[in-house]
């Protein structure tokens, strides 16, 4: 029987053939996609860069009373907050700043504020892990947790340092603080007192300062079209398992580093840097994210502190360091635990974060045991003061460390898969399994040279 239609309109079939074989060319994905792509977030980075810039500007005047300021921060992070659909995420929002200051205030009030803190801390972790599978619906949910867990890391790091406070933060600086413009939509984490110490010493705004912006926010448009288009044109669904593993796991590095290059916008806007740089540009950054430290990385280790560095800070001060009396081993389980949790116990997220902590302690051990047996300097992290016989511009050390760093990047792109979408269809077991599992069988022999 005959394909070809009997009334016998062949242009008809062959344009209908044709489309069904095309390719994309470079111009098709920047018309179809870069440029959508770029537009449809252009309403997102002007409500979050139009009402900081005016802020930073504010701070900068020097007159203004601290009051104002902070009241005038925490207006614009309810404004961003107002711009989310659901008005459901909206109220959780809401009983989620007011629960948090109502037990912050009793338990200091009460002079009791040990098991105040305490109390603060599971009912936020209990919350979080129940708006993840109970109390809201999953498009709800995905709008507002990254707020939630900001909001929540903040509320954390204040209930322990607040004994070391002369007093109670006032509720207009507790407002400021926990709902500030320049990071409540996309964070990073700040701690109580990087937030003050800014107003004491605020920043330049200058042509210089608005050119960093641009150079941010061109950096993160950049990163969102490299994960929304280009990755897709320069690797196909029809190359090898391997390479699609990789292109799923960087579409979803780029995502991230999409966001953390727009929060950084925020910062900057607002006037926050953690820059202890002062020329050029460089004195107005707020670094969250390395993408070169990442996609090009030595260790596990490394990719695990550059991912997120604010959090990172967050989860060393007050996780990591309360839990290394029991052994680094420990600390390291328990840390990423707890990120796990502040992410809701979500399955994938809480796999990927497990996985990476333990990698991450095999790859440190057995790298410790080499520079200890054979004198090479392979360690994690370089030696300030090498006392090794062979140092790092040695031809086999560079051997060694460039093969951990291939394995790193394998590592990433096993483990990020889980981060792709069809994992929901899929199932983790069957992500992995499509990849033999060799990651775990890796370190299985890792395990190996440390026991």
């Amino acid at each position: 029987m005959s394909i070809i239609p009997e009334d016998g309109d062949l242009e008809e079939y062959f344009r209908e053939y044709s489309d069904m074989y095309y390719e994309e060319t470079a111009l098709d994905i920047w018309n179809n996609c870069v440029v959508l792509s770029i537009l449809s977030v252009v309403p997102s980075v002007l409500s979050l860069v139009v009402p900081n810039l005016v802020f930073g500007c504010l701070v900068s005047t020097g007159f203004i009373p601290l009051s104002v300021l902070h009241f005038s921060t925490g207006c614009i992070g309810i404004y961003l907050v107002s711009t989310l659909e659901s008005h459901f995420g909206k109220i959780v929002l809401l009983f989620c700043w007011i629960i948090s200051y109502v037990l912050l205030y009793t338990g200091f009030q009460l002079k009791k504020y040990s098991k105040s803190s305490i109390s603060l801390k599971l009912t936020f972790i209990i919350l979080l892990v129940l708006c993840e599978y109970y109390l809201i619906e999953a498009e709800v949910w995905l709008q507002i947790r990254g707020i939630v867990m900001v909001l929540v890391m903040k509320v954390l790091s204040l209930a322990d340092d607040i004994n070391k406070l002369d007093a109670m933060p006032g509720f207009i600086q507790y407002f400021g603080y926990t709902l500030c413009g320049a990071n409540v939509m996309f964070g990073p984490w700040i701690s109580f007192s990087d937030y003050l110490n800014f107003y004491k010493k605020p920043t330049k705004k200058n042509l210089i300062w608005i050119c960093a912006i641009v150079k941010v926010l061109t950096t993160s448009l950049f990163f969102l079209t490299l994960s929304n288009c280009w990755s897709g044109y320069i690797i196909s669904d029809d190359a090898n398992r391997w390479l699609i593993a990789y292109k799923e796991a960087f579409a979803f590095r780029t995502s991230h580093y999409f966001i953390s290059y727009l929060a950084e916008v925020g910062m900057i806007a607002a006037g926050f840097t953690n820059s202890s740089k002062r020329d050029s540009l460089n004195q107005y950054r707020f670094v969250i994210t390395e993408p070169l430290e990442i996609e090009f990385p030595s260790s596990l280790s490394i990719v695990v502190k550059k991912w997120n560095q604010p959090m990172h800070d967050f989860l060393k001060k007050y996780v990591y360091y309360s839990w290394l009396g029991f052994g680094k081993f420990y600390a390291i389980l328990a840390t990423f635990l707890i990120s796990s949790l502040l992410h809701g116990l979500e399955l994938k997220v809480s796999m990927v974060l497990v996985s990476i902590g333990v990698f991450s302690y095999l790859q440190v051990v057995p790298r410790d045991r080499i520079a200890e047996i054979f004198d090479y300097c392979v360690r994690v992290r370089p030696c300030k003061d090498c006392k090794h016989k062979y140092k790092r511009d040695n031809i086999r050390v560079r051997i060694i460390l460039l093969i951990y760093s291939l394995a790193t990047v394998f590592h990433l792109a096993y483990l990020g898969v889980l981060m792709d979408p069809s994992t929901n269809e899929i199932g983790i077991y069957e992500k992995w399994q499509n990849l033999y599992f060799i990651s775990h069988i890796v370190m299985f022999f890792n395990v190996m040279v440390i026991l």
